[in-house]
């Protein structure tokens, strides 16, 4: 069978084709920034893929004590599958409060060999000035929202990588 149509029209559905594949690579690049480990979204953030078992999360780093002490503040809401992640200086109890927060969190602690070894859940902001710590030391801190670990079945000594 022949289409006839007219150069305008042609030109038209290239153009729009080409402004759909724009914006899914765009969206695409700032999901998983070219199969890099790390990268900077926009908050200024230097982000990553976290995994916990099948489970993936988009996480900004908090590797500096400014960004530690900041953590989540400046956060509204956290989508469903983001969160931060609190690199520490060594493995150590580290605590977490919820100073200035608007939303509950989940708490994952992890390992220096990235094994899941404490879990806090549904941690609100109306529980500050409390200190939430893991009962054993921990490099590191991963607060995503609160049912997360419920819903994905995060469990003590489940294995992380990034």
């Amino acid at each position: 069978m022949y289409i006839r149509t007219s150069f305008g029209t042609l030109i038209l559905v290239i153009l729009t084709g080409f402004a759909i594949a724009s914006i899914i690579l765009s969206s695409q690049k700032d999901a998983y920034a070219d199969d890099s480990a790390y990268y900077v979204g926009a908050s200024g953030y230097t982000r990553t893929l976290i995994n916990i078992g099948n489970t993936v999360i988009v996480a900004e780093i908090a590797d500096t004590e400014e960004k530690r002490e900041r953590g989540l503040t400046t956060h509204r809401t956290l989508s469903p599958d983001a969160g931060m992640l609190f690199i520490f200086p060594e493995e150590n109890t580290y605590g977490i409060w919820m100073k200035d927060m608007l939303f509950p969190i989940d708490i994952i602690w992890v390992s220096e060999k990235k094994r899941v070894v404490d879990i806090e859940t549904n941690v609100s902001p109306e529980t500050y000035p409390d200190i939430f710590r893991p009962s054993i030391p921990a490099r590191y801190a991963i607060e995503v929202p609160a049912g997360f670990v419920t819903r994905h079945n995060i469990s003590i000594n489940n294995t992380v990588r990034w």
